[in-house]
Protein backbone atom coordinates (compact mmCIF):
# COMPACT_ATOMS: atom_id res chain seq x y z
CA UNK A 1 0.00 0.00 0.00
CA UNK A 2 2.94 2.74 1.00
CA UNK A 3 4.24 1.81 -2.29
CA UNK A 4 1.20 2.15 -4.83
CA UNK A 5 0.83 5.57 -2.82
CA UNK A 6 4.46 6.82 -3.49
CA UNK A 7 3.61 6.16 -6.68
CA UNK A 8 0.52 8.08 -6.88
CA UNK A 9 2.30 11.41 -4.67
CA UNK A 10 5.25 10.87 -7.46
CA UNK A 11 2.88 10.72 -10.63
CA UNK A 12 0.49 13.67 -9.27
CA UNK A 13 4.00 15.93 -8.56
CA UNK A 14 5.28 14.84 -11.70
CA UNK A 15 1.78 16.36 -13.13
CA UNK A 16 2.14 19.54 -11.14
CA UNK A 17 5.50 20.19 -12.56
CA UNK A 18 4.22 20.25 -16.29
CA UNK A 19 1.70 22.12 -15.69
CA UNK A 20 3.95 24.64 -13.89
CA UNK A 21 4.24 28.43 -15.72
CA UNK A 22 7.14 29.06 -17.51
CA UNK A 23 9.93 30.75 -15.25
CA UNK A 24 11.21 33.98 -16.16
CA UNK A 25 14.27 33.22 -17.02
CA UNK A 26 12.47 30.42 -19.60
CA UNK A 27 10.56 33.48 -20.89
CA UNK A 28 13.10 35.32 -21.89
CA UNK A 29 15.38 33.17 -23.30
CA UNK A 30 12.05 32.28 -25.69
CA UNK A 31 12.08 35.89 -26.72
CA UNK A 32 15.52 36.07 -27.67
CA UNK A 33 14.88 33.03 -29.51
CA UNK A 34 12.21 34.61 -31.15
CA UNK A 35 13.93 38.20 -31.58
CA UNK A 36 16.83 36.50 -33.31
CA UNK A 37 14.37 34.83 -35.54
CA UNK A 38 13.15 37.88 -36.48
CA UNK A 39 16.28 39.59 -36.85
CA UNK A 40 17.05 37.88 -40.33
CA UNK A 41 13.21 37.92 -41.53
CA UNK A 42 12.14 39.64 -44.95
CA UNK A 43 9.05 41.54 -44.96
CA UNK A 44 7.14 42.27 -48.12
CA UNK A 45 7.44 46.03 -49.09
CA UNK A 46 3.75 46.26 -49.21
CA UNK A 47 2.90 44.81 -45.61
CA UNK A 48 5.89 47.60 -44.25
CA UNK A 49 4.27 50.45 -46.16
CA UNK A 50 0.60 49.56 -44.69
CA UNK A 51 1.35 48.79 -41.42
CA UNK A 52 3.83 52.23 -41.03
CA UNK A 53 1.25 54.32 -42.55
CA UNK A 54 -1.65 52.70 -40.16
CA UNK A 55 0.93 53.32 -37.04
CA UNK A 56 1.46 57.41 -38.60
CA UNK A 57 -2.87 57.83 -38.58
CA UNK A 58 -2.98 56.19 -35.53
CA UNK A 59 -0.47 58.62 -33.83
CA UNK A 60 -2.46 61.60 -35.96
CA UNK A 61 -5.32 60.61 -33.96
CA UNK A 62 -4.06 61.68 -30.69
CA UNK A 63 -3.23 57.86 -29.64
CA UNK A 64 -0.08 57.61 -27.03
CA UNK A 65 2.72 55.92 -29.11
CA UNK A 66 2.77 52.63 -26.79
CA UNK A 67 -0.95 52.06 -27.55
CA UNK A 68 -0.51 52.77 -30.96
CA UNK A 69 2.16 50.15 -31.34
CA UNK A 70 0.03 47.94 -29.46
CA UNK A 71 -2.97 48.30 -31.66
CA UNK A 72 -0.42 48.04 -34.84
CA UNK A 73 0.97 44.42 -33.70
CA UNK A 74 -2.02 42.26 -34.40
CA UNK A 75 -3.58 44.44 -37.20
CA UNK A 76 -1.12 43.13 -40.34
CA UNK A 77 -1.71 40.05 -42.82
CA UNK A 78 1.55 38.85 -41.79
CA UNK A 79 2.39 36.95 -38.73
CA UNK A 80 5.87 37.82 -38.71
CA UNK A 81 5.30 41.57 -38.85
CA UNK A 82 2.88 41.37 -36.11
CA UNK A 83 4.95 39.31 -33.96
CA UNK A 84 7.83 41.82 -34.59
CA UNK A 85 6.11 44.96 -33.33
CA UNK A 86 5.00 42.94 -30.61
CA UNK A 87 8.80 42.86 -29.68
CA UNK A 88 9.17 46.49 -30.64
CA UNK A 89 5.96 47.50 -28.61
CA UNK A 90 7.48 45.00 -25.23
CA UNK A 91 10.92 47.80 -25.81
CA UNK A 92 9.09 50.95 -26.11
CA UNK A 93 7.05 49.92 -22.96
CA UNK A 94 10.47 49.27 -21.22
CA UNK A 95 11.91 52.84 -22.33
CA UNK A 96 13.20 52.39 -25.67
CA UNK A 97 13.08 54.91 -27.85
CA UNK A 98 10.61 53.73 -31.34
CA UNK A 99 13.66 54.34 -33.76
CA UNK A 100 15.95 51.92 -31.50
CA UNK A 101 13.61 49.54 -31.33
CA UNK A 102 13.57 49.30 -35.00
CA UNK A 103 16.88 49.15 -35.12
CA UNK A 104 17.37 45.92 -34.08
CA UNK A 105 15.77 44.86 -37.46
CA UNK A 106 17.79 46.08 -40.10
CA UNK A 107 16.61 44.06 -42.84
CA UNK A 108 13.30 45.36 -42.53
CA UNK A 109 13.64 48.75 -41.69
CA UNK A 110 16.22 50.44 -43.73
CA UNK A 111 19.07 53.47 -42.55
CA UNK A 112 17.12 55.81 -44.04
CA UNK A 113 13.82 54.70 -42.03
CA UNK A 114 16.01 54.80 -38.77
CA UNK A 115 16.84 58.49 -39.46
CA UNK A 116 14.17 59.51 -40.20
CA UNK A 117 12.18 58.42 -37.81
CA UNK A 118 14.36 59.32 -35.05
CA UNK A 119 14.49 62.91 -36.45
CA UNK A 120 10.75 62.99 -35.67
CA UNK A 121 10.68 61.57 -32.33
CA UNK A 122 13.42 64.49 -31.60
CA UNK A 123 11.29 67.31 -33.56
CA UNK A 124 7.51 66.20 -31.99
CA UNK A 125 6.86 65.27 -35.68
CA UNK A 126 6.81 61.93 -35.67
CA UNK A 127 3.60 61.16 -37.37
CA UNK A 128 4.65 63.56 -40.40
CA UNK A 129 8.04 62.15 -40.78
CA UNK A 130 6.26 58.01 -40.93
CA UNK A 131 3.68 59.23 -43.52
CA UNK A 132 6.82 60.55 -45.30
CA UNK A 133 8.69 57.39 -45.12
CA UNK A 134 5.60 55.51 -46.16
CA UNK A 135 6.22 57.68 -49.24
CA UNK A 136 9.60 57.17 -49.97
CA UNK A 137 9.11 53.27 -49.22
CA UNK A 138 5.97 53.13 -51.76
CA UNK A 139 8.30 54.85 -54.62
CA UNK A 140 11.37 53.04 -53.66
CA UNK A 141 9.10 50.08 -54.55
CA UNK A 142 7.04 50.80 -57.97
CA UNK A 143 10.60 52.25 -59.38
CA UNK A 144 11.99 48.71 -58.36
CA UNK A 145 9.30 47.09 -59.80
CA UNK A 146 8.93 49.35 -62.98
CA UNK A 147 12.73 48.29 -63.28
CA UNK A 148 12.21 44.86 -63.01
CA UNK A 149 9.17 44.90 -65.09
CA UNK A 150 11.39 46.71 -68.14
CA UNK A 151 14.19 44.26 -67.56
CA UNK A 152 12.33 41.40 -68.23
CA UNK A 153 11.77 41.83 -71.79
CA UNK A 154 15.76 41.72 -72.59
CA UNK A 155 16.14 38.94 -70.22
CA UNK A 156 13.54 37.31 -72.19
CA UNK A 157 15.46 37.80 -75.12
CA UNK A 158 18.85 37.06 -73.47
CA UNK A 159 17.54 33.41 -72.65
CA UNK A 160 16.02 32.73 -75.96
CA UNK A 161 19.18 33.52 -77.56
CA UNK A 162 21.22 31.31 -74.88
CA UNK A 163 18.59 28.32 -75.35
CA UNK A 164 19.31 28.39 -79.48
CA UNK A 165 22.70 28.44 -79.10
CA UNK A 166 22.77 25.53 -76.70
CA UNK A 167 20.50 23.74 -79.28
CA UNK A 168 22.87 24.37 -81.78
CA UNK A 169 25.95 23.28 -79.79
CA UNK A 170 23.51 19.63 -78.77
CA UNK A 171 21.55 18.86 -81.48
CA UNK A 172 22.63 20.75 -84.72
CA UNK A 173 26.16 20.35 -84.59
CA UNK A 174 26.53 16.94 -83.46
CA UNK A 175 24.89 15.55 -86.87
CA UNK A 176 26.69 17.71 -88.89
CA UNK A 177 29.95 16.35 -87.25
CA UNK A 178 29.16 12.62 -87.93
CA UNK A 179 28.13 13.90 -91.90
CA UNK A 180 30.94 15.88 -92.21
CA UNK A 181 33.74 13.43 -90.59
CA UNK A 182 32.65 11.31 -93.40
CA UNK A 183 34.40 13.79 -96.12
CA UNK A 184 38.33 13.95 -96.53
CA UNK A 185 39.88 16.99 -96.49
CA UNK A 186 37.98 18.69 -93.89
CA UNK A 187 38.76 22.82 -93.47
CA UNK A 188 40.06 23.18 -90.10
CA UNK A 189 38.10 25.81 -89.33
CA UNK A 190 35.19 23.29 -89.10
CA UNK A 191 37.60 20.91 -87.26
CA UNK A 192 38.09 24.06 -84.86
CA UNK A 193 34.42 24.83 -84.13
CA UNK A 194 33.49 20.63 -83.52
CA UNK A 195 36.10 20.51 -81.60
CA UNK A 196 35.16 23.37 -79.37
CA UNK A 197 31.29 21.76 -79.52
CA UNK A 198 32.50 18.98 -78.35
CA UNK A 199 34.50 20.32 -75.25
CA UNK A 200 31.17 21.92 -74.35
CA UNK A 201 29.38 18.70 -74.53
CA UNK A 202 31.58 16.68 -72.70
CA UNK A 203 31.93 18.69 -70.02
CA UNK A 204 28.61 20.37 -69.38
CA UNK A 205 28.63 19.50 -65.70
CA UNK A 206 31.83 21.21 -64.67
CA UNK A 207 30.88 24.13 -66.65
CA UNK A 208 27.62 24.25 -64.96
CA UNK A 209 29.14 23.55 -61.65
CA UNK A 210 32.05 26.60 -62.55
CA UNK A 211 29.00 28.52 -63.51
CA UNK A 212 27.23 28.16 -60.26
CA UNK A 213 30.37 28.99 -58.14
CA UNK A 214 31.12 31.86 -59.78
CA UNK A 215 27.90 32.97 -59.27
CA UNK A 216 27.94 32.53 -55.78
CA UNK A 217 30.86 34.21 -55.33
CA UNK A 218 29.99 37.07 -57.28
CA UNK A 219 26.82 37.34 -54.57
CA UNK A 220 28.69 37.18 -52.39
CA UNK A 221 31.34 39.67 -53.09
CA UNK A 222 28.31 41.97 -53.85
CA UNK A 223 27.45 41.77 -50.16
CA UNK A 224 30.46 42.80 -48.92
CA UNK A 225 31.84 46.35 -48.61
CA UNK A 226 34.16 46.46 -51.29
CA UNK A 227 31.32 45.06 -53.95
CA UNK A 228 28.56 47.30 -52.60
CA UNK A 229 31.10 50.35 -53.51
CA UNK A 230 31.94 48.55 -56.96
CA UNK A 231 27.85 48.19 -57.84
CA UNK A 232 27.24 51.96 -56.36
CA UNK A 233 29.77 53.36 -58.91
CA UNK A 234 28.81 51.13 -61.83
CA UNK A 235 25.26 51.93 -61.38
CA UNK A 236 26.70 55.38 -61.81
CA UNK A 237 28.30 54.71 -65.03
CA UNK A 238 25.96 51.71 -66.65
CA UNK A 239 24.82 52.43 -70.18
CA UNK A 240 21.00 54.08 -70.14
CA UNK A 241 20.58 52.96 -66.53
CA UNK A 242 22.57 55.37 -65.16
CA UNK A 243 20.08 58.44 -65.71
CA UNK A 244 17.27 56.69 -63.94
CA UNK A 245 19.58 55.58 -60.84
CA UNK A 246 21.13 59.42 -60.83
CA UNK A 247 17.31 60.71 -61.50
CA UNK A 248 16.29 58.48 -58.22
CA UNK A 249 18.96 59.85 -55.98
CA UNK A 250 18.40 63.57 -57.17
CA UNK A 251 14.83 63.25 -55.94
CA UNK A 252 15.48 61.78 -52.86
CA UNK A 253 17.83 63.90 -51.54
CA UNK A 254 16.00 67.42 -51.55
CA UNK A 255 13.31 65.68 -50.50
CA UNK A 256 14.82 64.10 -47.40
CA UNK A 257 16.26 67.66 -46.44
CA UNK A 258 13.22 69.54 -46.99
CA UNK A 259 11.16 67.31 -44.56
CA UNK A 260 13.86 67.97 -42.33
CA UNK A 261 14.36 70.99 -42.51
CA UNK A 262 10.68 71.71 -42.59
CA UNK A 263 10.88 69.67 -39.05
CA UNK A 264 12.77 72.63 -37.63
CA UNK A 265 16.10 70.72 -38.22
CA UNK A 266 19.64 73.05 -39.12
CA UNK A 267 20.43 72.39 -42.72
CA UNK A 268 23.91 71.31 -41.03
CA UNK A 269 22.24 68.31 -39.99
CA UNK A 270 19.80 67.67 -42.51
CA UNK A 271 22.50 67.20 -44.56
CA UNK A 272 24.23 64.90 -41.99
CA UNK A 273 21.00 62.24 -42.52
CA UNK A 274 20.72 63.04 -46.04
CA UNK A 275 24.23 61.45 -45.94
CA UNK A 276 23.24 58.97 -43.85
CA UNK A 277 19.97 57.74 -45.38
CA UNK A 278 21.54 58.19 -49.20
CA UNK A 279 22.11 54.35 -50.61
CA UNK A 280 24.85 55.61 -53.21
CA UNK A 281 28.95 55.33 -51.60
CA UNK A 282 29.63 58.58 -54.03
CA UNK A 283 27.19 60.32 -52.62
CA UNK A 284 27.02 59.74 -49.30
CA UNK A 285 30.98 60.61 -49.45
CA UNK A 286 30.21 64.08 -51.03
CA UNK A 287 27.05 64.84 -48.69
CA UNK A 288 29.39 63.69 -45.73
CA UNK A 289 32.05 66.76 -46.74
CA UNK A 290 28.90 68.99 -47.36
CA UNK A 291 27.95 68.73 -43.74
CA UNK A 292 31.55 69.59 -42.72
CA UNK A 293 31.86 72.36 -44.84
CA UNK A 294 28.32 73.87 -44.04
CA UNK A 295 29.28 73.81 -40.21
CA UNK A 296 31.89 76.31 -41.31
CA UNK A 297 28.93 78.58 -42.60
CA UNK A 298 29.32 77.87 -46.50
CA UNK A 299 26.74 78.02 -48.48
CA UNK A 300 24.62 74.66 -49.71
CA UNK A 301 24.70 76.05 -53.22
CA UNK A 302 28.36 77.33 -53.73
CA UNK A 303 29.47 73.67 -52.01
CA UNK A 304 27.70 72.02 -54.69
CA UNK A 305 28.99 73.65 -57.63
CA UNK A 306 32.03 71.91 -56.84
CA UNK A 307 30.59 68.32 -57.78
CA UNK A 308 29.48 69.45 -61.15
CA UNK A 309 29.56 66.00 -62.36
CA UNK A 310 27.16 64.99 -60.00
CA UNK A 311 24.74 67.54 -59.36
CA UNK A 312 23.22 69.35 -62.44
CA UNK A 313 23.66 73.12 -62.69
CA UNK A 314 19.98 73.73 -62.99
CA UNK A 315 19.54 71.64 -59.42
CA UNK A 316 22.54 73.72 -57.69
CA UNK A 317 20.25 77.00 -59.02
CA UNK A 318 17.41 76.78 -58.07
CA UNK A 319 18.78 75.62 -54.34
CA UNK A 320 20.90 79.16 -55.03
CA UNK A 321 17.65 80.56 -55.42
CA UNK A 322 15.81 79.08 -52.58
CA UNK A 323 18.89 80.43 -50.53
CA UNK A 324 18.68 84.04 -51.12
CA UNK A 325 15.12 84.29 -51.44
CA UNK A 326 14.21 81.89 -48.19
CA UNK A 327 12.22 79.97 -50.46
CA UNK A 328 14.88 76.26 -49.91
CA UNK A 329 12.09 74.46 -48.68
CA UNK A 330 9.71 75.06 -51.32
CA UNK A 331 12.62 74.99 -54.30
CA UNK A 332 13.80 71.54 -52.69
CA UNK A 333 10.04 70.01 -53.14
CA UNK A 334 9.79 71.18 -56.78
CA UNK A 335 13.23 69.34 -57.03
CA UNK A 336 12.13 66.16 -55.65
CA UNK A 337 8.79 66.70 -57.95
CA UNK A 338 10.94 67.06 -61.04
CA UNK A 339 13.80 64.50 -60.48
CA UNK A 340 10.66 62.09 -59.35
CA UNK A 341 8.46 62.48 -62.83
CA UNK A 342 12.16 62.18 -64.75
CA UNK A 343 12.31 58.87 -62.89
CA UNK A 344 9.06 57.92 -63.89
CA UNK A 345 9.29 58.92 -67.33
CA UNK A 346 12.73 57.13 -67.97
CA UNK A 347 11.58 53.63 -65.92
CA UNK A 348 8.52 53.97 -68.95
CA UNK A 349 10.03 54.09 -71.73
CA UNK A 350 13.15 51.90 -70.45
CA UNK A 351 12.68 49.59 -72.83
CA UNK A 352 12.54 51.24 -75.97
CA UNK A 353 16.23 52.63 -74.70
CA UNK A 354 17.42 49.14 -73.95
CA UNK A 355 16.15 48.14 -77.57
CA UNK A 356 19.65 49.57 -79.39
CA UNK A 357 21.22 47.46 -76.96
CA UNK A 358 19.51 43.98 -77.56
CA UNK A 359 19.64 44.78 -81.42
CA UNK A 360 23.31 44.41 -81.16
CA UNK A 361 23.67 41.55 -78.45
CA UNK A 362 21.06 39.54 -80.93
CA UNK A 363 23.25 40.98 -84.07
CA UNK A 364 25.95 39.42 -82.22
CA UNK A 365 24.20 35.94 -81.61
CA UNK A 366 23.13 35.67 -85.41
CA UNK A 367 26.45 36.10 -85.95
CA UNK A 368 27.72 33.46 -83.54
CA UNK A 369 25.12 31.06 -85.11
CA UNK A 370 25.66 31.87 -88.58
CA UNK A 371 29.44 31.46 -87.99
CA UNK A 372 28.97 27.64 -86.66
CA UNK A 373 26.36 26.43 -88.60
CA UNK A 374 26.87 28.08 -91.74
CA UNK A 375 30.50 28.65 -91.61
CA UNK A 376 31.65 24.84 -91.92
CA UNK A 377 28.96 24.35 -94.57
CA UNK A 378 30.85 26.74 -96.97
CA UNK A 379 33.88 25.83 -95.94
CA UNK A 380 33.69 21.97 -96.74
CA UNK A 381 32.16 23.09 -100.13
CA UNK A 382 34.56 25.40 -101.25
CA UNK A 383 37.60 22.38 -100.21
CA UNK A 384 35.07 19.93 -102.38
CA UNK A 385 34.85 22.25 -105.57
CA UNK A 386 38.94 22.86 -104.85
Amino acid sequence: MFNKGSNKTNKDTKEVSIKAPKTEVEISKDEIKLRKKLKGTDISPIDLIFTIRHLALILKSGLPIGEAIGSVAGQSSNKKLNEMFGQIDKDVHDGKNLHDALSYYPKVFPQIAISIIKIGEEAGTLEKNLLFLTDYLKKKYELQKKIKGALFYPLVIMGMAFLEIAGVIFFVLPQMESLFMGFDNVPEFTLGIFAFTRFIRENVLFILAGVIVFVILVSLFFKTKAGKIFLDKASLRAPVLNKLFRANILANIPRTIGILLSSGIPITQAVQTAYETISNYEYENILKKLSGSLSEGKKLSILLLEYPRYFPKSFVKMIEIGEDTGTLEDNLTYLHEFYTDEVNDISNNLTTLIEPIMLVFLGVIIALLAVSVIGPIYQLTSSING
